[in-house]
């Protein structure tokens, strides 16, 4: 008669159980590593995901931020001039507490494609909208469109036309 080891005996382990075959072992560390794969995966798309909505934040807080300062220039009584690509509002005419002292605020594109506003000539300029493809101001009265403005007297609207990342814009600001 075989007699078992007393040590394994003690512990309730047969001989035959000591331990993982290198299958199970292989196994399971595939497991592991399709576990671990998931999660990084997740774990990325959650940043791009918080990086997406930072940036469509920020874009619209620039749209916000622009439209009102135009909004609120124009609304104010402010005389203006411009030509398709840049527009100059002349302070002194506006209705504005917020910009006083102020003379001019100059709007146009620069060679970077950003919407610059640039106050009483002063070499900094304030970045109103990153990255616009193309940008047009168009002023109306007496219906009809004029590419150009030069009269004291205000037009009856303002149309603001631009263009980023293949989405196209058309703001309208009337005369009050």
């Amino acid at each position: 008669m075989n007699r078992p080891d007393s040590n394994n005996m003690a512990f309730g382990i047969d001989k035959k159980s000591q331990g993982f075959t290198l299958i199970e072992v292989l196994i399971s560390i595939s497991i592991f590593s399709l576990l671990m794969l998931i999660a990084y995966q997740a774990l990325s798309l959650t940043a791009q995901s918080k990086q997406a909505i930072t940036n469509e934040s920020s874009r619209q807080a620039e749209l916000r931020t622009t439209h009102r300062l135009l909004s609120n220039l124009l609304s104010s009584g402010a005389s203006f001039s411009g030509e398709l690509q840049w527009l100059e509002i002349d302070l002194s005419s506006a209705n504005t507490a917020w910009l006083a002292g102020g003379e001019s605020l100059i709007l146009g594109v620069s060679e970077s494609q950003d919407l610059l506003a640039e106050l009483d000539g002063e070499t900094e300029q304030s970045v109103l909208l990153s990255r616009v493809d193309s940008l047009s101001f168009r002023y109306f009265d007496r219906g009809e469109f004029s590419e150009q403005w030069r009269s004291k007297q205000v037009p009856s609207a303002l149309v603001v036309n631009w263009e980023r990342n293949g989405e196209v814009f058309e703001w309208w600001f009337k005369r009050p």
